[in-house]
C-alpha cells in the first residue's frame, strides 16, 4: 500500500487527468489512489468550479489533500453560452455576468477554505473584479509557498494587525493585471507574507522609486532618505519583507493604442529600467501572453520543476 501511495503521489502532478484515470482502472486502484488522486487539479470552467466545490465538500478531510490548484474562468464562458441561454429560456430569466461572478467567488471561497491546510501552489485567474487583494477569506494557509492572482482586485482589506500572517510559508507571490495602485500595499504584503523571496508585480507608472524605497535601496539622485515613508511623487510606501531576493515587473500590454500613448508607455518603461539598475534584485520582463491557457502552461511548468512565469533571463528587456 505504501509503495502504491508513493507511485500515485509522483504520478498525480498534472491537471487532474491522471487522478481521474486512476479511478477508472479497478476497484483496488480506485481505493488505493484516494489519498493522491486529488493532489493536483486544474479547473477552468464555471460548471467545473461548482462541481469541484461539491466534490471537495463530499470528500473526507483525510482524502482532501489538494496541494496544487489552478482555478480560472472566463466571463462570459463561450463554451457554456448555449447551455446558459437554454437554462434562461426555461427559467424565464437571464443570468448576468455579475451574478455569475458572485456565484463563482462563493464556490471559490468554499474551495480554498476547505483546502487551506494542504495547498502548496495556488494560481487564480479571474477576469472580473474582486473585493480582496489576496483571497476572500482570513483563513491561514500554512503550507502555501507559491501564489499567483490574476485579475482586477481592490487593495482594501480589513485590519489584520491581530491576525497571524495569512501566508507564513509563502515564497513566491505573483500579482497580475491589477487595475489599482499597488504602491500602498507593500506594507500589507510584508504583513501577510513575511517570508517572501520572489515578488512579481504588474507595471504601473512611478513604480521605480516606490519599489527601491520598499526594498531599502538608497537612490543618490533623490531628495528623500532611504527610510522615507513616501517616494518622490508623494506616494505612501511600505516596506517589503527583508527576505526578498527578486522583484519582477511585468509591463503587460500598453494601456492605449494611440501613438502618443504608446510613446509615453515605452518611455516610462525605459526610465524604469534605468532607475532600477541600482538594485540587482529588480527586473523588467518582456511583454508576454497572459491568457488562461498561457497561465495554465506556466503553472504546469512550475509543477514539473521549471520556472514558469518566473523565468527571468529569456524575458529580460535589453
Amino acid at each position: 500500500m505504501e509503495i502504491w501511495n508513493q507511485i500515485f503521489t509522483l504520478a498525480c502532478i498534472d491537471n487532474g487527468f491522471t487522478g481521474r484515470s486512476l479511478s477508472l482502472v479497478s476497484r483496488y486502484i480506485h481505493k488505493t489512489s484516494k489519498s493522491a488522486k486529488l493532489q493536483s487539479f486544474s479547473v477552468t470552467k464555471r460548471q467545473q468550479i461548482h462541481a469541484f466545490a461539491r466534490l471537495i465538500a463530499e470528500t473526507p478531510p483525510k482524502y482532501r489533500r489538494v496541494r496544487y490548484l489552478f482555478i480560472a474562468i472566463l466571463i462570459p464562458d463561450d463554451d457554456e453560452n448555449d447551455d446558459r441561454e437554454a437554462e434562461s429560456e426555461e427559467e424565464g430569466s437571464i443570468t448576468s455576468a455579475a451574478d455569475v461572478a458572485e456565484e463563482v467567488l462563493a464556490a471559490f471561497q468554499h474551495i480554498i477554505e476547505a483546502l487551506a491546510p494542504n495547498l502548496t501552489t495556488l494560481h487564480v485567474h479571474f477576469p472580473f473584479h474582486r473585493k480582496s487583494l489576496f483571497l476572500p477569506t482570513t483563513a491561514t494557509f500554512p503550507s502555501l509557498v507559491e501564489l499567483t492572482l490574476y485579475g482586477p482586485y481592490s487593495i482594501e482589506l480589513p485590519s489584520l494587525s491581530d491576525h497571524p500572517p495569512l501566508f507564513p510559508s509563502l515564497r513566491r507571490l505573483h500579482l497580475a493585471d491589477c487595475d489599482r495602485d499597488l504602491i500602498g500595499c507593500f506594507g500589507r504584503i510584508a504583513s501577510v507574507a513575511p517570508s517572501l523571496t520572489h515578488l512579481c508585480l504588474p507595471y504601473q507608472c512611478y513604480m521605480a522609486d516606490s519599489i527601491l524605497i520598499s526594498l531599502g535601496t538608497r537612490v543618490a539622485s533623490r531628495t528623500h532618505s532611504p527610510t522615507s515613508s513616501s517616494d518622490s511623487h508623494g506616494f505612501a510606501v511600505g516596506t517589503l519583507p527583508s527576505t526578498i531576493e527578486m522583484v519582477l515587473v511585468d509591463p503587460g500590454p500598453p494601456h492605449t493604442w494611440c501613438r502618443t500613448g504608446l510613446m509615453r508607455h515605452y518611455r516610462d518603461q525605459q526610465s524604469f529600467r534605468q532607475a532600477v539598475k541600482v538594485d540587482k534584485r529588480v527586473y523588467m520582463l518582456k511583454e508576454r501572453p497572459n491568457g488562461i491557457k498561457d497561465a495554465e502552461k506556466y503553472w504546469l511548468d512550475r509543477l514539473e520543476g521549471g520556472e514558469g512565469s518566473w523565468a527571468v533571463l529569456p524575458n529580460l528587456l535589453v
